[in-house]
């Protein structure tokens, strides 16, 4: 647990670090496991004018939806900032199909306008998956420029994700990865073995164009992975 705690301690401080110059938006991850990040943000001196937030993808389902991400950072960040006013989230994410098109491109909009956000926290599946990119034997999906629809053939709802080319452009890249379920695939990732599977993980530390930092707690750190700084090529 402390070793977790650690992981979201250290995740906070980047972000503050990062968020020091205003006005600014940051893409943030949904799932469980941010949320030790959350929590450690929502409990620092953080001045949150200024900061403006979005999910890196969301599920096309209600507002009121349990599994939806930005339900998830209200209750867990937003909600547990207890001075000063919460940072702008963007909720305006599609609920339903019929309204997909219209709210992704007013999204769109929105970065074309205001330019692309400062930096992305982003987590990463056991299977390699981030930002809610599969491979893409696991999905179907159609883009624009922004973003990227994507059905998965299990799931009885559709996804919205900031699409890799955008990610790829973020000049600061975090990727933040806790428990033991995740050690295997961060020690293929970061091993650069040639492999039939391009992993979106994989992809984006090779192809992103920006600082790239991997925070991760000791459960989820391969064996061979040294505590602290570490730098990272990917060829």
């Amino acid at each position: 647990m402390k070793s977790i705690e650690a992981a979201g301690g250290a995740a906070a401080n980047l972000f503050k670090r990062i968020t020091k110059d205003r006005p600014t938006s940051v893409l943030i991850p949904g799932g469980k496991s941010p949320i030790p990040f959350y929590h450690k943000l929502a409990k620092s001196d953080l001045n949150w004018g200024g900061i403006t937030l979005l999910a890196t993808d969301e599920r096309v389902v209600s507002f009121s939806d349990e599994n939806r991400n930005t339900k998830m950072i209200q209750l867990e960040l937003l909600s547990n900032i207890k001075s000063g006013k919460p940072p702008a989230l963007i909720e305006d994410y599609p609920q339903n199909a019929e309204e997909t098109n219209l709210k992704l491109d007013s999204l769109s909009l929105r970065i074309i306008n205001e330019g692309l956000p400062k930096a992305a926290f982003l987590g990463m599946g056991s299977d390699g998956h981030t930002a809610g990119l599969f491979t893409t034997s696991e999905s179907t999906s159609e883009s624009n420029d922004q973003f990227t629809v994507i059905k998965r053939p299990n799931d009885s709802f559709v996804r919205v994700s900031i699409s890799m080319k955008v990610l790829c452009s973020i000049p600061n890249l975090v990727l933040f990865v806790t428990g033991k379920e995740k050690r295997p695939i961060l020690t293929k990732v970061l091993s650069n073995e040639d492999t039939s599977t391009i992993f979106p993980v994989s992809y984006l530390l090779k192809y992103g164009k920006g600082q790239k930092t991997i925070i991760c707690d000791r459960f989820a750190a391969p064996s061979n992975f040294p505590m602290g700084k570490l730098k990272l090529s990917f060829d």
